[in-house]
């Protein structure tokens, strides 16, 4: 085999492989036998097959074949002589066959770059500290008995917050025509849940049960998901058969047991708890992102376009599946898609860029993770899912895309830790609603 090495730009690499023409042959008659020994041609036995014939016949998938061969047994071995790794998946162009000729075929790919890490020693940062306020303990009461709230009809006219059980029919607004599916019967609405389309709960307060029919005038969204409706005038005829009222119960010891607390002291301390976690979760999120920044800033190379574009094309397939779920279009935002693109390559070269310097860092400093570590992060994912679940988590995840999955936010995090215990860390009290906008951004 021989390898020649060539230059493209300060990244990209080309190698030209050759193979000899007596090792493809070799690999070529091979084959042939193989499929000699299970072929069936008329005037033939089994086994007997002449290799021209074998050849006329099976000389296009032979060559397909063992083109694959070639590359999957010599690769591998000219990137250890050379003593390169590919930053992505390479790309292959096959070579011809010619009888009695060597095979030659080229690899284009990046190398990783080559830097010394900048910035992470002695690092300066701020920590944001706070303690979960009074406030919050109640307002996370008022969250826990509305999840509680139980409804009960009500004399008077509907307002925001009130069930209300609804027969709507939807017609044309300019036509008049019945709209087909727009129709439901004896439906419960929550005014200001949201759930039904824009102005549509809005209809509906201020009236009563005892009314008679009344009509709504609605816009369907352009991005509606049933597209026969998309951006129509409609006007729904509302029969408005019952109201409820939303009553909350009363925030008190026996309320405390239902969530399995002593009494409603004990259970503003899980809360407490719980939100002191999330508060130091926070805390450590933004402590990451400053020094992502600084990392960032400090570490300037040429980044492998191989990278990037795999990372860009990650992270636009999750944001078009959020679009999706949440039926928002480009339209409706306040940037174009091509502003959303160049965005979002800026982010990808971000991420690239801090991982090649933490994945450094973690060279340099001898930071590694053990494998019970990572079986250990596998159980608690496991645990968290019910029976079969919980075993296919498991199956998974310790395979070897699964784990290099768990592999990778563990060495992050030791990468981080490492640097944190050398920084210059001050402190610094803050707000706790401030905190917690991280864990939501």
């Amino acid at each position: 085999m021989d390898v020649k090495m060539q230059k493209k730009g300060d990244l990209g690499r080309e190698m030209t492989i050759t193979v000899p023409a007596g090792e493809v042959a070799r690999m070529v008659n091979d084959r042939l036998e193989m499929i000699g020994r299970q072929a069936k041609i008329p005037g033939f036995r089994p086994g007997k097959v002449p290799a021209n014939v074998l050849k006329q016949r099976y000389g296009a998938q032979v060559e397909q074949e063992v083109s694959q061969d070639i590359v999957s047994e010599t690769m591998p071995k000219a990137f250890d002589n050379e003593k390169v790794m590919p930053a992505a998946q390479p790309r292959v162009e096959f070579g011809k066959f010619a009888d009695g000729k060597d095979y030659t075929y080229t690899v284009s790919f990046e190398v990783l770059p080559e830097f010394t890490p900048k910035g992470y020693k002695d690092a300066k940062l701020t920590r944001q500290t706070a303690e979960a306020s009074d406030k919050q303990i109640d307002e996370a009461l008022e969250r826990l008995a509305g999840s509680m709230r139980s409804f009960t009809t009500k004399k008077g006219k509907a307002a925001k917050g009130d069930m209300t059980v609804i027969t709507a029919k939807g017609f044309d607004a300019k036509s008049g025509d019945e709209l087909p599916g727009a129709v439901i019967t004896k439906h419960s609405v929550e005014i200001g849940s949201g759930a039904l389309i824009p102005g549509f709960e809005d209809g509906l307060i201020g009236k009563e049960a005892s009314d008679k029919a009344f009509d709504i005038e609605v816009t369907f969204p352009k991005d509606y998901h049933a597209k026969d409706l998309a951006g129509v005038k409609a006007r729904f005829n509302i029969e408005l058969h019952e109201v409820k009222k939303a009553e909350l119960p009363k925030i008190d010891d026996d309320f405390a047991k239902q969530f399995g607390a002593k009494d409603l002291a004990d259970l503003k301390g899980k809360i407490a708890e719980q939100l002191n976690k999330d508060i130091e979760e926070a805390s450590r999120q933004r402590l990451k992102r400053d020094l992502f920044d600084l990392v960032e800033k400090e570490n300037k190379f040429a980044l492998p376009d191989s990278m990037v574009d795999q990372e860009f094309q990650a992270i636009w397939r999750a944001l078009m599946q959020d679009m999706q779920r949440s039926g928002v279009t480009f339209d409706q935002l306040d940037k174009s898609e091509d502003e959303m693109r160049a965005e979002h390559r800026k982010l990808a070269e971000r991420r690239v860029r801090v991982g090649l310097v933490l994945a450094e860092i973690g060279k340099v400093e001898g930071v590694k993770v053990e494998a019970d570590e990572v079986n250990a992060e596998i159980d608690r994912i496991a645990s968290q899912f019910p029976g079969e679940q919980a075993e296919r988590a498991r199956q998974y995840y310790n395979s070897e895309r699964g784990r290099q999955e768990i592999f990778g936010p563990i060495f992050e995090n030791k990468v981080c830790d490492w640097i944190f215990e050398k920084a210059k860390i001050s402190d610094k009290k803050v707000d706790a609603d401030e905190i917690l906008k991280e864990l939501n951004s």
